[in-house]
């Protein structure tokens, strides 16, 4: 099992607490993403997903190339450290009902963002792993041979 920062995507979509959902989303299918960070400054303050420009925007008939992402995001914005067990962030997006996490730093800056399918395709790798070692054991009839 690899540490978070080796499975998100780097460098994460990151776009400024000003910008307009209609150049948010063109960035987001631009890198074909569902999520993008949202910063002041080098620190982030939300994220945006394509969720949210559903639900907050066209339901909400909000004028996607006036309004700017800061009032659309979803915040809190829940997040994990470079160096945190992909595990726990499987069980937190599973818990919370997200797909999305950004990968912070301890500064507050976003170094990456992790999907949910990020983690399950490591999770599939690492049981495939364990199903050939095993499968291998069984064929040498088990220790000694």
């Amino acid at each position: 099992m690899r540490n978070l920062l080796s499975l998100a995507r780097t460098p994460p979509v990151v776009l400024s607490r000003w910008t307009r959902v209609s150049d948010a989303l063109r960035q987001m299918v631009r890198c074909d993403v569902g999520a993008a960070a949202v910063v002041d400054g080098q620190r982030a303050i939300g994220i945006f997903t394509e969720r949210d420009a559903v639900v907050r925007v066209l339901l909400e008939g909000r004028e996607p190339a006036m309004t700017p992402v800061s009032d659309v995001m979803t915040t809190p914005m829940l997040s994990v450290g470079p160096l945190d067990d992909p595990h726990d962030a499987r069980r937190i997006m599973v818990a919370k009902g997200i797909r999305h996490l950004p990968v912070v730093d301890p500064d507050g800056r976003v170094v990456g963002m992790l999907s949910l399918r990020d983690v399950m395709a490591d999770e599939i790798d690492d049981l495939e792993h364990q199903v050939d070692a095993l499968a291998a054991f069984e064929s040498a009839d088990g220790i000694g041979g």
